[in-house]
């Protein structure tokens, strides 16, 4: 009998040690379970985050990229706007010019002449340091887009027909643009 007890308790152990491995296992399969669960919530917590990260990401982009723009647009306008403010003021200068041109002509006191020379390389300076240039008449082949034909004469060479024989009023420009277009005698 002793012998059938503890067969009975080594069965009972065995039962019962089966039973608590059952409810281990069990309970390990749950918490795997949850844990599955949490993961694929934070899983998909992670990828909501980096969806948002990324629309962040690209409206920064976005943004820089309009502030670039932004800022070159600014900066050509203000170029712009400082050679429109040029430009008006240097043709408001250009017939000062003219006038000291033809004060030269008529000086005869050297000293004085001299002065007035001084005064108008000085505005000349000026105006090359604003980007202003004369326009190249003299002997130049006539272009309707530099030059304003105000006389026409026959040529009295082959090789002149088309040059230009006297400026009586010197053309300016700026970079490409005309500020005033020179007055000359053309060859034809």
């Amino acid at each position: 009998m002793d012998e059938e007890l503890e067969n009975n308790l080594d069965s009972n152990e065995e039962q019962t040690q089966e039973n608590c491995d059952k409810a281990r296992i069990e309970e390990l399969e749950n918490e795997i379970a949850e844990l599955e669960e949490e993961l694929d919530a934070l899983t998909a917590e992670k990828e909501n985050e980096n969806a948002k990260l990324k629309d962040i990401n690209g409206m920064y982009v976005r943004l820089q990229s309009d502030f670039d723009n932004y800022r070159k647009r600014t900066n050509e306008q203000l170029k712009k706007t400082k050679d429109e403010g040029v430009a008006e003021a240097i043709t408001k200068i250009l017939p000062v010019l003219d006038v000291i041109n033809q004060a030269l002509q008529m000086i005869t006191d050297d000293k004085v002449a001299e002065g007035v020379r001084m005064i108008e390389r000085q505005l000349l300076n000026a105006m090359t340091t604003l980007g202003v240039s004369e326009i190249p008449a003299l002997g130049k082949d006539f272009n309707p887009d530099l030059h304003n034909a105000m006389l026409q004469v026959k040529a009295e060479k082959k090789e002149d027909e088309g040059k230009i024989m006297e400026v009586f009023q010197k053309g300016y420009q700026m970079g490409d643009r005309i500020l005033r277009h020179s007055v000359v005698k053309v060859a034809l």
